[in-house]
């Protein structure tokens, strides 16, 4: 069984669209996906983070994209 973790990578890695909290709760019930990503920048992993804001609220966001691998 793969770890959220992993399993958030494994999306960054397809997704041309990145992640946001929302998607991370839905596919892997995952509740602190900024946790997740600091850990993986702290592993090497390249990855950029976007503010967005939903237009119907007015709430801001954030969506992130796997940028490069990290180096072994």
């Amino acid at each position: 069984m793969l770890t959220q973790q992993q399993q958030i990578l494994i999306y960054l890695r397809k997704s041309t669209e990145g992640i946001t909290s929302w998607d991370a709760i839905q596919n892997f019930r995952c509740t602190r996906l900024a946790d997740i990503i600091f850990r993986l920048k702290e592993k090497g992993y390249v990855i950029e983070t976007i503010m967005e804001q939903n237009n119907g609220s007015g709430k801001r966001y954030a969506r992130y994209y796997l940028i490069k691998e990290a180096s072994l």
